[in-house]
């Protein structure tokens, strides 16, 4: 004998059926209408006027280095001072940026701007606004900070020079900041 289905369980799966292929329509509509309302490219516009998070996406990275001076001058156009001391640098894992400190006797941080070629800094005025795994968002003491910035090839070459007022013979910290160029 065969066995009879409940009528009741019949009704409770057609209805259940019923709503999955009105929300798979749904889904299937609305989907067509936004990618032919955006032109069909996902390329960053959506169609209340944000951004998606594609194109947030940084796509430049820096020119891949070793981490040592040599190898960062070579790519990023910083002449290091030969009498330079407590050099360390951090790459950001992704290639969008690397921080490098380091002292340098006053002479030679001016000429490290100069062999850099980068315009003359401005005293006074701040161009690196992040902390670091290097450094403090604000140095202590009584200190001038002085600015500039450019690019050398890929590599846009943001410098601060932290001068020590009460000692200006004192050894200039320098700091800076190596993103990719535009």
């Amino acid at each position: 004998m065969a066995k009879r289905i409940n009528p009741k369980l019949n009704v409770a799966i057609a209805f259940a059926l019923a709503i999955g292929l009105s929300l798979s329509v749904t889904l299937i509509v609305l989907g067509s209408r936004d990618s032919s309302t955006s032109g069909g490219n996902n390329s960053g516009s959506r169609n209340d006027g944000s951004q998606s998070t594609d194109s947030l996406a940084p796509t430049a990275t820096l020119p891949p280095n070793d981490g040592t001076a040599a190898e960062i001058g070579e790519s990023s156009g910083l002449a290091f001072p030969a009498d330079m001391t407590g050099f360390r640098s951090a790459a950001n894992p992704n290639g969008q940026q690397t921080d490098i400190i380091f002292l340098a006797p006053p002479t030679s941080a001016t000429q490290f701007v100069t062999d850099s070629k980068l315009p003359t800094p401005v005293a006074g005025e701040r161009l690196i606004l992040h902390g670091s795994p290097l450094w403090g968002l604000n140095p202590d003491g009584d200190v001038t900070i002085s600015s500039t910035e450019s690019t050398f090839g890929k590599v846009h070459r943001t410098v601060e020079l932290v001068t020590d007022n009460a000692d200006p013979a004192a050894a200039v910290q320098l700091r800076v900041t190596l993103t990719p160029a535009g």
